[in-house]
């Protein structure tokens, strides 16, 4: 019989003591190498970001579990920024990022979004909204400006990331999903809801799932004995994925859930 009880490899909820062992136990599991090939930033890099980002000048440092990640990670985190958008959270690229901003657009310039991935898109780069006072919202940044929410804070993000890439690997059976924003938005409106995440609390419900501590409200994850879901909204739309061991049980989710939050199937694996 299902019940909440979710498997082992679920990653913990802990602090930033321990968010670097916590985030490496989860991947060094179904990649042994991972943390042999992550590399550090260095101090002097460290210190450039901080001055090119001018974020004394609105009497800030960089957020500590970003110093975590700077110190074990910072030059090379073998993709696991990337995991949602494409793009660098290299420390060189975003010192890159900082000095071509202050040679050729110093206007875009702003000390209140510290930028820590480089994306190239038109909504701009991942950023810390510094005017927090506690943890620190991660959002796109663009020109200077907010283009939008994107995590409640840097530790989910990781942890949203990680989970991305790594939970297949746990399992025997994923299923990945996504929609248009057409889709997206005919679903609302057959359903008479203003977010989709009523509809996939009710299925966790249904499913006897608990609601993972990394979700927000832009990422909805739970998992029960069975299985895992996790979904993104994202560019308007959502995408997201099912996986898990009982191939009979994700195949009957799968068919009930995909079509009715407004999504079709992109992938099984």
């Amino acid at each position: 019989m299902l019940n909440k009880k979710i498997n082992n490899n679920i990653p913990s909820e802990g602090n930033n003591s321990n968010l670097f062992e916590r985030l490496s136990a989860y991947i060094s599991k179904v990649d042994k190498g991972w943390a042999n090939k992550i590399k550090p930033a260095k101090k002097e890099s460290i210190d450039l970001v901080k001055k090119l980002s001018e974020i004394e000048k609105v009497s800030k440092d960089l957020p500590e579990d970003y110093k975590t990640y700077l110190d074990y990670m910072g030059d090379n985190d073998e993709g696991l920024m990337g995991a949602q958008y494409p793009g660098s959270s290299s420390i060189k690229d975003v010192i890159s990022h900082y000095e071509g901003l202050h040679e050729d657009r110093s206007e875009e310039l702003n000390p209140k979004y510290l930028q820590f991935c480089i994306t190239h898109l038109l909504c701009g780069e991942l950023s810390f909204d510094l005017s927090n006072t506690d943890k620190q919202t991660i959002v796109m940044a663009n020109e200077g400006k907010y283009k939008g929410f994107f995590a409640e804070n840097f530790e989910k993000l990781l942890f949203q990331n990680a989970f991305l890439q790594y939970e297949k690997f746990y399992h025997n059976k994923y299923i990945s999903f996504g929609g248009s924003k057409s889709m997206l938005e005919k679903t609302l409106e057959c359903s008479k809801i203003n977010d989709i995440f009523e509809i996939i609390e009710e299925i966790s419900i249904d499913n006897c799932c608990e609601k993972i501590w990394f979700s927000d409200q832009k990422h909805y994850i739970c998992a029960n004995n069975e299985l895992c879901i996790f979904v993104i909204k994202i560019s308007q739309a959502i995408t997201g994925f099912i996986t898990g061991d009982n191939e009979k049980y994700i195949n009957e989710l799968a068919n009930i859930m995909i079509p009715k939050i407004g999504t079709r199937i992109k992938s099984i694996l």
